[in-house]
């Protein structure tokens, strides 16, 4: 039976939390998985209120498959809405998923796959589950504040350089709906050509070559990282 390793960098600075090395075993279930998604969360641990951390957190680890996503949302492009919310705390990745929830069913109710949230300034910002990109031209925008900076965003920066003027600037929510090109991007989704957003239309409604430029050179990284 294999094991991995999870590295756990202290919780809270170096007075205390979460530290050193922590082993897992394989199961026969994880043997069978040929993709899978790891969630790594750290909670505030037992409390007498049941709500104050009082310095022991828990380390919890789940394992699920990854669901394969419809063939289509690549090769035809989806559907988003938006929606006037921010997140509370934005650039850190918490376990508050009702607001979300919410927004993502908003989203299916109006045959839509992602909702993408807009602030107060009437700034994009990225979905509840993604990172938002617009292609203008040959320039490739993407907001650089008030967003959940994900994996996938910051290897689609540094691989977009190879390509294009990559910006990462505020995106204001008539311009987004100007944009020559837009995709949405997930650890789990990869890069998803978005041709409609509400009710305008984008790319013509079809992907564009841009996007399919990134979609090849992530689908590239992936086999390298792999080998």
């Amino acid at each position: 039976m294999s094991s991995f390793i999870i590295n756990v960098t202290p919780v809270g600075g170096s007075k205390g939390g979460l530290k050193g090395e922590f082993s897992f075993r394989y199961t026969d279930f994880l043997n069978e998985i040929n993709e899978a998604n790891i969630r790594i969360v750290v909670t505030g641990g037992s409390s007498p209120d049941f709500f104050t951390p009082m310095g022991n957190p828990r380390l919890i680890v789940m394992v699920t498959p990854i669901k394969k996503l419809p063939e289509s949302w690549y090769s035809n492009g989806v559907k988003t809405i938006t929606i006037h919310q921010e997140r509370d705390v934005p650039d850190a990745k918490v376990t508050s998923y009702i607001q979300a929830a919410l927004a993502l069913k908003k989203a299916k109710e109006q045959g839509a796959v992602e909702a993408i949230y807009v602030n107060r300034k009437n700034e994009a910002l990225e979905g509840t589950t993604s990172n938002l990109f617009a292609f203008f031209g040959n320039s490739l925008v993407t907001p650089g504040h008030g967003v959940l900076k994900g994996i996938t965003r910051k290897v689609i920066l540094s691989l977009g350089h190879r390509f294009f003027k990559v910006e990462e600037k505020p995106l204001e929510l008539e311009k987004l709906l100007q944009a020559d090109e837009v995709f949405i991007s997930g650890t789990n989704k990869g890069v998803v050509p978005v041709i409609q957003i509400d009710d305008s239309i984008i790319s013509q409604g079809k992907p564009g070559k841009n996007t399919q430029t990134i979609i090849q050179a992530l689908d590239r990284h992936a086999l390298e990282f792999m080998e």
